[in-house]
């Protein structure tokens, strides 16, 4: 991180702050802060590269759709979850603007969004999303992957909040991802019979 924190004060420098050169690092220098769980710097970092990058390169950019990603993400890391929908949908509407194929990405905004509407107790339109976050995954990773174990846990957890007990085929992909359970924190095990039982 060093390096990239260097890279920007040369950039500063000889360039001035608002230069395309200066959204690479911000944006790495942001992840690295997400994965050490200071999540306002890496919302800081993140942000700067998201302006810089629609500055230079539009709104509807690779780039700027990355960005828009890593920011909802930080921010529903932050419980922010309002400011967090309105970063999902953003990037969630240029992927079904450009009919793009279901990728991780695009798993992982479904399933954010999911998250954030759960924490705003939308638990309708979580499921909805957490459904299709389920759907991506399993037919990226497999259905015994941890990603669709993860997404599980939420699924359930929505629907214990709602009462739900239709979702059959939950229950049968939940029985072959118990062993992927265990990855996860206790949490996740005291949730399970409450899951399991709905």
């Amino acid at each position: 991180m060093e390096w990239f924190l260097k890279n920007i004060n040369v950039l500063k420098i000889h360039r001035g702050e608002d230069c395309l050169e200066m959204a690479e690092p911000c944006f790495s220098v942001g992840l690295i802060y997400e994965k050490m769980d200071k999540f306002e710097e890496a919302l800081d970092f993140t942000s700067k590269a998201l302006t810089l990058f629609e500055k230079f390169h539009g709104k509807g950019s690779k780039d700027c759709q990355g960005c828009e990603l890593q920011v909802a993400k930080v921010l529903l890391a932050l419980e922010k979850h309002e400011e967090s929908v309105a970063k999902f949908k953003c990037y969630l509407s240029q992927y079904h603007k450009d009919q793009s194929e279901e990728t991780a990405d695009v798993a992982d905004a479904f399933h954010g969004m999911g998250q954030a509407l759960q924490g705003l107790d939308k638990c309708d339109e979580a499921r909805t999303f957490l459904k299709k976050a389920l759907r991506a995954r399993m037919k990226l990773n497999g259905n015994s992957s941890l990603q669709v174990a993860q997404v599980l846990v939420d699924l359930g957890n929505v629907m214990a909040k709602t009462g739900s007990s239709e979702e059959v085929p939950f229950v049968a992909v939940l029985n072959s991802n118990l062993v992927l359970l265990s990855h996860l924190d206790s949490f996740v095990f005291r949730q399970l019979p409450c899951m399991i039982n709905q």
